[in-house]
């Protein structure tokens, strides 16, 4: 609605407002802790709040299994920031990089891709930002796991925050 007006009253620059408003939409989901809601609020419609919403509720169950894609930096940070109360069973690690096949990582060997259809597992989090886009696009087109199966390791600190600020 604020770019519509714009059009209609030309007031700001198109470009300008629209990094304005991305910026705001940002921090507004990382705020909320919502990240789970799509990257533009150009895309944001009820739909999108409630598949975010069912993600968010079926990731706060303990029954619910993972298997983390991704054994670097972001994940370590995230997991280590959860202590040791997953909001989830994870079920396996999963790691592109040769290097790390094998090693145990939060009390699991990391497994190479090739060994994830063979896995019990509701969801994939992908524990990267720098490649996310990459990861998620070889999980669906190369292990032909549905889109809606794979979501952020990020979620895990959205669901760690709302468990906090309920228990206020």
């Amino acid at each position: 609605m604020i770019n519509e007006a714009n059009d209609r009253l030309n007031k700001f620059d198109r470009e300008a407002l629209h990094e304005v408003l991305m910026r705001q939409w940002r921090l507004s989901k990382h705020i909320a802790g919502m990240n789970s809601l799509p990257d533009s609020y150009e895309t944001f419609t009820e739909a999108s709040y409630r598949a975010a919403l069912s993600y968010f509720n079926c990731m706060s169950e303990s029954t619910t299994r993972v298997v983390i894609y991704g054994t670097g930096k972001y994940s370590a940070y995230i997991l280590q920031s959860l202590g040791d109360k997953f909001p989830f069973e994870i079920t396996a690690f999963i790691d592109a990089d040769k290097k790390k096949h094998g090693i145990v990582f939060y009390g699991h060997e990391v497994l190479p891709p090739d060994r994830l259809p063979e896995l019990s597992y509701d969801y994939v989090l992908i524990g990267t930002t720098i490649y996310f886009d990459e990861a998620k696009h070889f999980l669906v087109y190369e292990m032909k796991i549905p889109e809606s199966k794979i979501l952020s390791l990020v979620i895990a600190n959205d669901i760690d925050f709302h468990k906090q600020r309920a228990a206020l």
